[in-house]
């Protein structure tokens, strides 16, 4: 296993003398973001475009926004795509567990809505997923992809900066 960077800017103290030995930890014993690789960390942070393929396919002025913003040590993931048309959208909403170089673990909601799966009903996923780049393309794919609500696959990206 490689060298695991703990977020330790919330006890002030720098990543290379985070001590390593109790990774993942924050404050007041909260659980924080464990981060194998700063680049992927680095790619990570920030606003970024999100799309669900039903609603835009790589349609970049349809998709939407979601950011990724460090709360003292914990990665927290929010944004959302919505199509005012037919009411379609995807909502993503939870913290980074793990970041590693082209993949992260999430732990939150992904809800998404599209008119004709599922009813036209919103479909929720909960609990752990992950994120992964896959050869040379530029987003995060969720890779839990089967819809748990119909019989479909749903490609939810995250975009590259």
């Amino acid at each position: 296993m490689g060298v695991v960077w703990v977020l330790a800017l919330a006890v002030g103290v720098g990543a290379q003398d985070a001590g390593l030995q109790d990774a993942g930890r924050t404050g007041e014993g909260r659980q924080g973001t464990i981060v194998n690789s700063r680049t992927g960390y680095a790619q990570l942070l920030g606003r970024h475009k999100l799309q669900l393929q039903w609603i835009s396919w790589f349609e970049p002025k349809k998709s939407g926004d979601l950011t990724v913003t460090d709360r003292q040590g914990l990665l927290v993931i929010q944004g959302a795509q919505r199509d005012p048309r037919t009411g379609d959208f995807v909502e993503v909403d939870g913290i980074v567990t793990r970041v590693e170089d082209r993949t992260f673990d999430f732990r939150g909601r992904i809800v998404t809505r599209v008119s004709h799966i599922n009813g036209g009903e919103p479909c929720l996923r909960e609990g752990d997923m992950t994120f992964a780049i896959k050869g040379k393309r530029r987003f995060w794919r969720l890779q839990q992809m089967d819809n748990p609500c119909d019989g479909v696959t749903d490609y939810v990206d995250i975009f590259l900066r």
